[in-house]
C-alpha cells in the first residue's frame, strides 16, 4: 500500500472515530423563493435540541434525517466543507461571516420570510456563489463583507460537516452566532487622568 494510500486510510478513519450523529427533527420555521431558509432544529446524539443553519447549497438533506458528522470551530475548521487542513485565512474569514450572518437572523427587525431569506441566502452566497441571489441577499453580502471580523467572537459557533463526503452527502450546518465585542471605553479612564493632572498642578 503506497503513502497516499495509507495516508487516506488513516483520516477516514480518523473521521469516523470523531463522528457524532446529527439528528435533524424540524425544518426551518420559514420559506423564502422556493427554499426551507433559517435555521433548523436538531442535536447531536440524542442530546438537548439546538438551532442549525445550513450553510451549504450544493448538496441536499431531507428533514427529519440523521447522519453522521464531524464537529469542527473557528477558526481551526479541522473537518470543514469549504476549509483545507489547515484553513487559509480567505476560508477562515468565511465562516467568520456567515457567523456575523446568523447573528442578524437572531435580531427581532430581521424575522420575517423576506428578512432571514435575504439572510440565508446570503450565507449560500459566501460559499458558493453559484446560488441564486434574489431580494436583499446581495445587500447582506456586501455588509458582511464590509464589517470587521476581528471585533467579533466566534467561540459558540460549531460547524457539523458530514462525514461521509461521497456524493451525493448531506449538507454542512453552523450552529451558535458570532457575538459583538463591545468597543472599550476609555472615556473614564481619561476623565480619571485628566483628573489626576489637575490635582498635580494644583500641588
Amino acid at each position: 500500500m503506497t503513502l497516499k494510500k495509507l495516508t487516506l486510510l488513516f483520516t477516514l478513519l480518523a473521521a469516523a472515530a470523531a463522528a457524532d450523529t446529527l439528528n435533524l427533527t424540524n425544518p426551518p420555521g420559514f420559506t423564502y423563493a422556493g427554499y426551507y431558509v433559517g435555521r433548523t432544529t436538531g442535536n447531536l446524539d440524542g442530546g438537548e435540541p439546538f438551532r442549525l443553519v445550513c450553510n451549504d447549497f450544493e448538496d441536499r438533506t431531507p428533514v427529519p434525517s440523521s447522519f453522521d458528522v464531524t464537529v469542527s470551530a473557528i477558526p481551526t475548521l479541522e473537518y470543514a466543507l469549504y476549509a483545507g487542513s489547515p484553513p487559509t485565512p480567505e476560508q477562515v474569514l468565511l465562516y467568520e461571516q456567515a457567523s456575523i450572518l446568523i447573528w442578524q437572523m437572531l435580531q427581532p427587525a430581521n424575522h420575517t420570510p423576506a428578512g432571514i431569506g435575504g439572510i440565508q441566502f446570503a450565507v449560500w452566497n459566501l460559499f458558493y456563489p453559484g446560488a441564486p441571489d434574489p431580494g436583499s441577499s446581495p445587500a447582506w453580502v456586501s455588509w458582511v463583507r464590509s464589517q470587521n471580523a476581528s471585533s467579533w467572537d466566534y467561540s459558540g459557533v460549531r460547524v457539523y460537516t458530514p462525514a461521509m463526503l461521497t456524493p451525493p452527502h448531506n449538507q454542512e450546518f453552523m450552529s451558535g452566532s458570532a457575538v459583538p465585542v463591545p468597543e472599550p471605553n476609555f472615556l473614564p479612564l481619561g476623565l480619571l487622568l485628566m483628573g489626576a493632572c489637575r490635582l498635580i498642578r494644583r500641588r
